[in-house]
């Protein structure tokens, strides 16, 4: 008697690993998050994404750095759209995943939503994280348009791009990373003749300074030096929050931690 009330415990702890549902531990253990592809924006490359990478590497999330032929820094959204379509057929067959996410940094995001958008019944993208995308455009690209060096992507995000009309992919969940600059300028002509951004908030605000000084940074609300927080988080899409960093900084840990409930899924 007293070997069976010993043993009584034992006898239903197997009775309840018996009775646990195969598919349910088999869903724990082949759960594995969605690749990722990683898109740059206007005048960049794939460099933008070094710290990125080593957070997608560290948590074990597959990931590819998008580089287009076509005029890769320069081209048009819908050019680059149509390079998209390859190269995420490619990505799905290297990674052996019927679905990816798009994390886009800038331009990047006009690019994804065009691909999206060329073919509403595509469902190979579950997510498009857009980071800093001007998707109602921006005043300073009207400004600088005409005569830039870097076409023809820049007449892609000025404020009356026909591209930026262009309908949402029903198939895939649209959010969105604002910046919200918040810097704290010094001004010592001995040191520099222009201000620097001591709270580390822009590191390259040397680029930002001739628009402040030009007159072009006069946009409504909040921005991140470049474009609009009512451009780069628009009503339609979901915005899961800003960070205080200007344009070309957007890119770091704080905007990875804002992107990982998504990613991790």
């Amino acid at each position: 008697m007293k070997f069976l009330i010993m043993s009584f415990p034992l006898l239903l702890l197997i009775i309840s690993i018996q009775i646990i549902p195969t598919s349910f531990i088999n869903a724990q253990s082949v759960h594995k998050p969605l690749p990722v592809l990683l898109i740059h924006g206007y005048a960049s490359d794939t460099s933008i994404w070094n710290e990125w990478k080593s957070f997608l590497d560290r948590d074990h999330i597959p990931n590819k750095l998008v580089t287009f032929a076509n005029n890769d820094p320069c081209g048009s959204a819908k050019d680059h759209a149509k390079e998209l379509n390859k190269i995420v057929n490619d990505f799905k067959l290297e990674t052996g995943s019927s679905k990816i996410n798009i994390v886009a940094h800038s331009k990047g995001g006009l690019d994804a939503r065009v691909y999206l958008a060329n073919n509403l019944s595509n469902a190979d993208v579950a997510n498009l994280i857009m980071i800093g995308t001007p998707n109602k455009g921006t005043p300073i690209a009207d400004e600088t348009a005409q005569g830039n060096q870097c076409t023809p992507a820049i007449f892609d995000f000025t404020t009356n791009s026909p591209i930026l009309n262009v309908a949402n992919n029903p198939n895939t969940n649209y959010d969105t990373i604002a910046g919200i600059w918040q810097p704290a300028f010094i001004n010592n002509p001995f040191i520099s003749p222009i201000p620097i951004d001591v709270s580390g908030n822009c590191i390259d605000f040397t680029i930002f300074y001739p628009i402040m000084v030009g007159g072009h940074i006069q946009m409504s609300g909040q921005d991140d030096g470049l474009v609009p927080l009512n451009s780069a988080e628009p009503p339609q899409f979901h915005s899961l929050g800003e960070t205080t960093k200007c344009h070309t900084n957007l890119l770091d840990e704080n905007a990875y931690n804002l992107a990982f409930p998504i990613l991790r899924q």
